[in-house]
């Protein structure tokens, strides 16, 4: 090595054999990488993909007490951030429970740009946080994910324009807002405040999967513009004292669906929605796109959910696929009559 002299050898490394180095660290420690030379330093401050995932705040906080928990992880995250220069197409970012504060906000400037395509922000802390207002300026994003998070738009949003996939756990809505008419998957978990959505919901639309479970306040009248809609999942979470605003036809909803093919859907939405239960000559034939039907869970002493069931079964003459579950609790039981 002395007759190296000051020649840096990690400057020969062929640029495959980097990469292949780099994609095997984590993000944390392919930012320290930055110090190894003006190469190095170089790939990493023009990386456009960051996962701020479970994984490195395990690996940061291990073995460390926890009160110092707080510190190395800022420390670790300005690093990250400031060691960069190029914009973030792509970031993953796991917010760990034990954080006295949310860093997203400290970071909005380096994760909320125009030029960004694909966001994941997932809090497991059991208080929800606002997200700026600057997130409703990621006019490039083509997928969204959020966990634990309230949306409260500034206005009406409508600048979404490349949005092709959204998937929200836990997510409150505060103010009307629209993901843009790109928009061809749509997941919500357990979401509040759905009825701020009726905006993406427009004859505009070009939705094919949507899938949402865990809510009271779903408007089927939605639907009516869904007409490119393949898979469908409707989940209404259990309350005694929900009543729609009007007698719905689950029926000639699904029928209404002509590139329907998958519909999965909960005894209690049957037990609400009611479906007549008189058979029509040649309502059956409306049903020839649907190969796939869920219903679960069913309460199998509830005679409304599992004659609302076998009417629904009847009326699907191409059905290739379904599953029913039966359970016995309380929650499905208790209005059996």
């Amino acid at each position: 090595m002395s007759q190296l002299g000051d020649r840096d050898m990690m400057k020969k490394l062929p640029l495959d054999l980097i990469f292949c180095i780099l994609v095997r660290l984590s993000v944390y420690d392919r930012a320290r990488t930055s110090a190894v030379s003006r190469e190095w330093r170089q790939l990493w401050r023009m990386s456009f993909h960051l996962r701020l995932d479970k994984s490195l705040f395990s690996q940061l906080t291990c073995n460390k007490d926890k009160d110092a928990h707080q510190s190395v992880i800022v420390r670790a995250l300005e690093m990250i951030f400031l060691s960069r220069i190029g914009l973030i197409q792509s970031i993953s970012f796991y917010i760990p429970p034990n954080l006295d504060q949310c860093p997203v906000a400290r970071w909005k400037d380096h994760i909320f740009n125009p030029r960004i395509r694909w966001l994941g922000l997932c809090n497991l802390r059991n208080k929800a946080y606002e997200i700026p207002s600057c997130f409703f300026d990621c006019v490039g994003l083509t997928s969204l994910q959020l966990h634990t998070w309230i949306l409260n738009s500034p206005y009406k949003s409508t600048r979404f324009a490349n949005l092709v996939r959204v998937r929200l756990g836990y997510v409150k809505f505060t103010a009307d807002i629209s993901f843009g008419t790109r928009l061809r998957s749509l997941v919500l978990e357990h979401c509040t405040g759905i009825q701020h959505l009726a905006c993406q919901f427009t004859s505009e639309n070009r939705l094919i999967d949507v899938r949402v479970t865990g809510s009271e306040q779903l408007d089927w009248r939605w639907f009516e513009c869904t007409s490119l809609l393949e898979i469908l999942i409707l989940k209404y979470s259990y309350s005694p004292n929900y009543k729609p605003k009007k007698p719905f036809n689950m029926t000639k909803f699904i029928g209404n669906l002509p590139r329907i093919y998958a519909f999965c859907t909960n005894g209690f939405a049957l037990q609400v929605c009611r479906p007549v239960l008189t058979m029509i000559n040649g309502r059956a034939t409306k049903f020839d796109n649907l190969k796939e039907l869920g219903l679960c869970p069913l309460g199998s002493y509830n005679l409304c959910q599992i004659s609302n069931a076998i009417y629904l079964i009847r009326c699907f003459p191409s059905l290739r696929r379904f599953l029913a579950i039966l359970v016995r609790t309380k929650t499905y039981m208790s209005e059996a009559m």
